[in-house]
């Protein structure tokens, strides 16, 4: 296991590849939500990441004297010649180009070159920002404002404006980043392969191809387009699949997966693919960043194997209004250009680690097929004696990972690890507790508000993951935790619901395994304070009586 001075050596190393730095002024409503919106963005969306990985670090620069403070510190790094990549999104609000301090610290940006990489990404939230020149002058702002969108509403109603705007800001960054760090061309568009079916799925085929060269720089390589007249489609589409830098669209419809040349596409799309390395390093298989597209309808149909671990959202029902289509095109090219951007990510902290020829970098969430195909590439280059697998993290439950890596002894002759990012930085394998009952108890809290914790240069949302991430320690030790807090209805930002979710994860973990019953141990205490006993309804206890003991906490202190 990594000494906490190599553990803290390695981070390093992972998290200098690519930090963002969001600066704004708390007093903006709109600024703060945006970069609420930004750091949950850029730590993977809204799937499940119970297993743990190593996301995007975001920190904020609430006040122009923070703001100036890092602009030393880059300084510094730059005299060092430290290799660096970084990245600053600066809010330019009204109520930042009112504030003199703000104004003095906003006209000293710079922009920098390697081995320090720096970019500046000024956001123009209003007119108002053309007025303070140099920063307007020396970079291309990321042009939120529109007189099409008036003033912010009042009420309720200023969400739905926010969210609006905001999403025209996602992708202006991911644009932005995919185009700086990511390495693609300047100008120009990026080829994407839309794979489908066309006795189903040729409707969404076209909306998405249209829609994907309206909102963004990725161009579909769509067959009706892109094959010349009397050219064989099998060759040329399987290429194009293979290789987009644009990665891949799947439109999974019941047509798909009976048709052999959809399933060779989703193949040639996902197949993991060996980065040849003559250098001593770590070897790299990567395979095509994508997500699928699931098209509601009555008819029975499969799944496409090779599929299994992309990320999916569905397609709205038929006859849903054009105003739906258009926001879920644009919700399939944000999680597309963020599958992109994970993998550049990944990819250069793979070379930044510079390990040895031992480890193996699988750029991709593996399954069972992708997992099998690696291996496969690893047995046709030659490659000999790989110890370790090492894979980005996201998006694998325990369960899934204890599944894999009993796939693995079977697949690989000699003994080989399969290790997330962070097992592979901590330097030890992580497996659920056998265990019935907590061998401790830990208790843990977050308490804070914004007004406080932004002078750290977080939010309550750094607060909500890191609560997690202290569960997901525990609950993989076999300790129990204890929290105080509240259940609410569903939401995607309850604490509490996260909590439970990630402890469930780790105690069910056993292939086969019974789910525990509202007799067992519990792994889990949720104190709930007087005042919040109505939101905590008796239909939401019931349901995790399995994982948490909920204890009711009256006015005094004392349990009921």
């Amino acid at each position: 296991m990594s000494s906490p001075s190599t553990l803290q050596a390695k981070r390093k190393v992972v998290d200098d590849v690519l930090r963002v730095f969001v600066a704004f002024d708390p007093s903006c409503s709109e600024s703060c939500s945006h970069a609420r919106s930004i750091y949950k963005y850029l730590q993977g969306g809204d799937l499940d990441e119970v297993q743990g990985w190593t996301p995007v670090p975001v920190r904020y620069l609430c006040s122009a004297e923070a703001l100036l403070k890092r602009e030393a510190q880059q300084a510094e790094a730059v005299a060092s010649s430290k290799h660096q990549n970084d990245v600053l999104i600066v809010m330019v609000s009204d109520a930042m180009l009112v504030s003199a301090a703000w104004r003095a610290a906003l006209r000293g940006l710079k922009a920098r070159e390697a081995p320090y990489r720096r970019w500046v990404y000024p956001v123009m939230l209003s007119g108002s920002m053309a007025l303070l020149e140099p920063l307007s002058k020396n970079f291309d702002p990321l042009r939120l404002w529109s007189k099409a969108d008036g003033p912010m509403p009042a009420g309720a109603a200023a969400n739905g404006w926010i969210e609006r705007r905001f999403g025209r800001l996602r992708r202006a960054i991911a644009d932005a980043l995919l185009r700086d760090f990511g390495g693609l061309a300047e100008g120009g568009r990026v080829k994407t392969f839309l794979s489908h079916a066309k006795a189903d799925g040729d409707e969404v085929a076209q909306h998405l191809r249209d829609g994907l060269a309206r909102c963004s720089r990725l161009e579909a390589w769509y067959d009706q387009s892109d094959l010349r007249a009397g050219e064989d489609a099998e060759t040329p589409m399987r290429a194009a699949a293979a290789a987009s830098s644009g990665g891949f669209i799947a439109i999974s419809t019941p047509a798909y997966a009976a048709r052999p040349w959809c399933r060779a596409e989703a193949e040639a799309a996902r197949a993991p693919r060996f980065v040849k390395n003559t250098s001593g390093r770590a070897h790299v298989v990567e395979s095509q960043a994508g997500v699928v597209v699931q098209k509601p309808g009555p008819s029975w149909g499969r799944t496409v194997e090779a599929l299994g671990r992309v990320p999916y959202v569905g397609w709205p029902a038929p006859g849903a209004p054009a105003e739906s289509l258009d926001d879920r095109t644009e919700r399939v090219v944000d999680r597309l250009t963020l599958e992109l951007l994970l993998r550049s990510r990944f990819l250069r902290q793979a070379e930044a680690l510079n390990a040895g020829p031992e480890v193996v970098f699988l750029a991709f969430t593996p399954d069972h097929w992708s997992l099998a195909k690696a291996i496969q590439e690893l047995s046709e280059a030659g490659v000999g004696g790989a110890r370790r697998l090492v894979y980005p993290g996201g998006g694998l439950q325990p369960a899934d990972v204890k599944a894999l890596r009993g796939a693995l002894r079977a697949l690989h002759a000699d003994p080989c690890a399969l290790l997330s990012l962070e097992e592979h930085l901590v330097d030890k394998e992580t497996t659920p507790p056998k265990v019935s009952e907590p061998s401790a108890w830990v208790a843990i809290s977050g308490a804070g508000v914004n007004s406080e914790l932004y002078a750290a240069g977080i939010g309550e949302e750094h607060n909500h993951d890191l609560m997690v991430l202290l569960t997901r320690l525990m609950a993989s030790r076999g300790l129990g935790v204890a929290y105080g807090g509240s259940l609410r209805a569903p939401s995607t930002d309850n604490l509490v619901d996260g909590l439970l979710d990630t402890a469930r994860a780790w105690h069910s973990a056993e292939p086969g395994a019974a789910r525990p019953t509202c007799d067992a141990h519990r792994f889990v205490r949720n104190y709930v304070a007087v005042g919040f006993h109505e939101g905590c309804s008796d239909a939401m206890r019931a349901a995790s009586l399995d994982i948490c003991e909920f204890i009711l906490v009256d006015a005094a202190g004392q349990a009921q």
